[in-house]
C-alpha cells in the first residue's frame, strides 16, 4: 500500500503542474499567499493556575487566527477548564472580519458548572 502512495506521488505532482502551467501562473505563486483559511496561525495555550475559591486547574485554549482578502484578522477557538474541586467549564467562539474590513460577524457559546464557596461573616457557603 506505501509502494503504491509513493508511486501516485509524481504523478499527482504532475497533474497538478499541468493544470496550473496553462493559466500563466507557476505552483510556487499559488502556494505563497497571506490571506484565507489555509494561511493562518494555529495557537494552543495550557494554562495552569490556584485559586483560593476554585483550587487547582488548568484551562487549556486554543484558537486558529487568519485573513480574508483585504480584511482584519478573523479567528476561531475553544477552550475547556477543570479544576480539582469539580468546576467545568467550556466554550468555543469565533469572529470573522469581511468586506474589506467593514463588516465583522461575531459568535460565542459557552457552558461552566462552578463550585465557589462564598466566605460570608465566620462561614463559607456553597454556591453551585
Amino acid at each position: 500500500m506505501a509502494a503504491g502512495m509513493f508511486a501516485l506521488a509524481p504523478c499527482s505532482a504532475f497533474a497538478v503542474d499541468r493544470v496550473i502551467q496553462p493559466g500563466g501562473v507557476s505552483p510556487a505563486e499559488v502556494v505563497q499567499t497571506d490571506v484565507g483559511l489555509s494561511f493562518g496561525t494555529l495557537v494552543v495555550a495550557p494554562i495552569p493556575f490556584s485559586s483560593a475559591e476554585l483550587g487547582n486547574g488548568l484551562t487549556l485554549g486554543t484558537g486558529y487566527l487568519f485573513n480574508l482578502p483585504g480584511s482584519n484578522t478573523s479567528g476561531v477557538g475553544l477552550g475547556y477548564m477543570h479544576t480539582d474541586n469539580g468546576s467545568t467549564a467550556s466554550g468555543l467562539g469565533g469572529s470573522v472580519n469581511f468586506g474589506d474590513g467593514r463588516w465583522t460577524v461575531s459568535a460565542i457559546a459557552a457552558e461552566a458548572e462552578v463550585f465557589y464557596e462564598l466566605p460570608v461573616g465566620p462561614i463559607d457557603l456553597p454556591i453551585i
